[in-house]
Formats: C-alpha cells, structure tokens, sequence
C-alpha cells in the first residue's frame, strides 16, 4: 500500500479530537500504590475534581474501601426507611396531638435504631451493590458506553452514593448525641440535607461517569442527573400528597 493510500485509510479511521475516550475498565480493584484508598488528598480530589478522580483513582479502589461504602451506603437506606416509619406514625398522632412529644415518648430506644440500621445495612448494602449497581451499569450503556465493565460501574455508584449516604449517618450520629431517641429528633434541621445532598449525589455520579465511560454528555446528563431528579420530585410530591390526604381524613 502506498503512503498516500495508508493515510487515506487512516484518514477514515481518525478519531474526532472531543469523542470521549475509553477509561480502562478492570475487573478487580488493587490497591493505589503506597498509599491509603482514602486519604486526604484523594478525599479532596474526590470533592474538587471528581472527573479527574474517576479517570486516575476510581479503578484501584480496594475492597475494603469499597465493602465499608456499600455499607454506609445501606446504612443510610435502612434509616431513611426509619424516618418513613415515623413520619407515617405521625401521621396517624396528627389528630389534635402533639405530635413531637407523642413520637418521643413512643418510639424505641437508640439501641434499637442503631442494631436495625448496621444489621439491615448489610443486607440493603448487598442488594444495592448487585441490583443497584447492575441498573447503574445499565443506565452506563443507555448513555452510550454498552461495554463498561459491571464492576466497575458498581464501584462508580457506591461512591456517589456515599455523597447522600454519609451526611445522612452523621446526622443519625448527632441526634443520638442530642436526642433521647429517634423520635424526639424526628424534625431535627439534620435532616434538611438529605435532598440537597441527593442531589449532589446526582451531579457527582454524572461527573464520575463523564470521567470513567466512553459516554455520550447529554445521554449521561439525563440518566445521572436529570432523570433522577425529576424520580426525586415525584416521590416527594407523592409522599405530600398522601400525608395531606391522611392528615385530612384523621380530622374528620
């Protein structure tokens, strides 16, 4: 084959300079070289560049950082599921009651709480890693990249996830210090992150999948950010919705 022929040929086979670029995708996670998974540095990377952190760190997170992610992470679940629990007593209390003093002297003790959460943790940490992490890998293809490795993208939700999980731990950690139980800190002001951090955790999981899969940027935007989003506004609106409609029917 003639030169001009093989740069004809390799013309046709170029690549467009802003395509998104494959991040190697491995099966198993090795520790970083002669560091700790999490220490500052990568912590604030993490933070202030997800996307550069996606690219360099996010394939050598080790096993155990990634077991005590999937944890806090099922942690935060089960007690979002106690809050609902509560929310929906109080509910059925909204008759003319006080309703923060009747949750205090009704709900269980702190030990209670806690023993539910780490040992339901640990199964919602497993269902989420499986089935959550395999929808996470499915909304990967949707936007564009249909060979992400499954594991991979398990571990790019796990630590997205982290970034609503862990506030929501912490704030369960400070009403065990300020609170008699769970009740009594049942309208706490910690949990007015939540959302905000849902939807931080959004626009970082879109960031660290525009940084570890060949993706297309709208496509990502939707299934990472923007879809999920809009889910979120839903189920609040539903969750208002049918609270007001009970409180309604309690009064008559």
């Amino acid at each position: 084959m003639s030169d001009g022929t093989k740069d004809a040929a390799a013309g046709d086979d170029a690549v467009p300079p802003d395509a998104p670029k494959p991040v190697p995708t491995p099966g198993h996670f090795e520790p970083f070289d002669g560091h700790r998974p999490w220490h500052a540095g990568l912590l604030i990377r993490f933070l202030l560049e997800p996307q550069r952190y996606a690219r360099e760190h996010l394939g050598h997170a080790t096993s155990a950082a990634v077991t005590v992610m999937t944890a806090v992470c099922g942690a935060a679940v089960v007690s979002s599921g106690y809050s609902a629990r509560i929310a929906q007593q109080a509910v059925r209390l909204a008759r003319g009651a006080d309703v923060p003093a009747a949750l205090a002297r009704t709900a269980p003790p702190w030990e209670y709480f806690w023993v539910t959460v780490i040992l339901g943790g640990l199964l919602a940490g497993v269902l989420r890693w499986f089935i959550g992490g395999w929808w996470y890998g499915v909304r990967v293809g949707l936007a564009g990249d249909s060979r992400a490795n499954d594991d991979f993208a398990r571990v790019a939700y796990v630590h997205a996830d982290l970034l609503w999980a862990a506030p929501l731990v912490l704030s369960a950690v400070a009403d065990t210090c300020l609170y008699d139980n769970f009740g009594a800190a049942w309208r706490a002001p910690y949990h007015l992150v939540v959302i905000p951090a849902l939807c931080v955790s959004y626009w970082y999981s879109y960031l660290l999948v525009r940084g570890s899969f060949a993706v297309s940027r709208p496509r990502a935007l939707f299934w990472f950010f923007i879809g999920p989003i809009l889910l979120m506004i839903a189920g609040q609106t539903t969750a208002f919705v049918a609270g007001f409609v009970a409180a309604m029917r309690g009064m008559h």
